[in-house]
């Protein structure tokens, strides 16, 4: 995951690798802390994200854009990982759904 963000990064900011690397570390911290339940942590976190986004020119837009491509990242994980355990998958789907919705709330309060 860590390499897909920094190359969505890289390729957002036009190859900058060295701009790309802080964003993208910035953002594991953030799923890092919604996979925690963390909410206070990960909203400071995505108001850093965006703050550091904005230094660099960045829309909140294309950020959001690489929390969809986590989350379908994380989908496809689940369901290559897991096809033969239907439950198991479930589980884990439903799961990220939850995550999924705090950082709906996340976004909208970070705003």
């Amino acid at each position: 995951m860590a390499d897909q963000l920094i190359s969505h990064y890289a390729s957002a900011l036009k190859g900058q690798t060295s701009l790309a690397q802080p964003m993208a570390f910035n953002h594991r911290r953030f799923w890092r802390h919604l996979f925690a339940g963390h909410v206070n942590e990960a909203l400071a976190t995505r108001r850093e994200l965006q703050k550091l986004g904005k230094l660099v020119g960045m829309r909140t837009s294309t950020i959001d854009d690489v929390d969809r491509m986590v989350v379908d990242e994380l989908m496809h994980v689940i369901i290559a990982r897991f096809h033969r355990s239907p439950a198991v998958a479930r589980d884990y789907s439903m799961t990220l759904v939850d995550i999924a919705s705090s950082l709906v709330e996340t976004r909208l309060n970070a705003a």
